[in-house]
């Protein structure tokens, strides 16, 4: 229930930033949210609106997720994740306020989501995970023995 809320808050917050970023771009409450000048914001605010709607995308990733309740935890997880690393990304090379208003509160929601899932819905996720033991210059050969090896340890705990 607490990850749902927080999913659902985090959701929110990219509505929001799109109707920033795709409404309110060219006016003093956009100049002011994103400490811009007039003649910046007019310049922009296509690639504002472009990037308003990859926010959007976000926003209904999670939509989606908790829509689909229990089933939803891998699609929340991802987007989540999305969410966390597009704030780290804004945060270093944009403003260390991205990452209190993006990065944060979706970490919290992830670690909420992950806590709060199944025990089978952890697993799931993780067996679904691409195998880190490919190495480059190996042989098909090498890399399928070394997947093997990991379908066992996960197998064998």
């Amino acid at each position: 229930m607490i990850a749902n809320v927080l999913v659902g808050l985090v959701a929110l917050i990219h509505l929001y930033i799109v109707y920033l970023e795709m409404v309110l771009w060219n006016t003093p409450r956009g100049h002011k949210a994103f400490k811009l000048t007039p003649e910046f914001a007019s310049a922009s605010k296509v690639l504002a609106a472009n990037q308003g709607l990859y926010n959007g995308f976000l926003a209904a990733g999670l939509i989606w997720g908790l829509y689909l309740g229990e089933a939803g935890f891998q699609i929340k997880v991802f987007f989540l994740l999305c969410v966390a690393i597009a704030g780290l990304y804004g945060a270093a090379t944009v403003g260390r306020k991205i990452l209190y208003i993006q990065t944060v509160p979706a970490a919290v929601a992830l670690t909420a989501v992950w806590l709060g899932a199944q025990p089978r819905n952890r697993t799931r996720f993780l067996e679904k995970l691409p195998a880190w033991g490919f190495r480059c210059g190996t042989d098909l050969a090498q890399n399928q023995q070394i997947m093997r090896k990991i379908k066992v340890r996960r197998c064998n705990g």
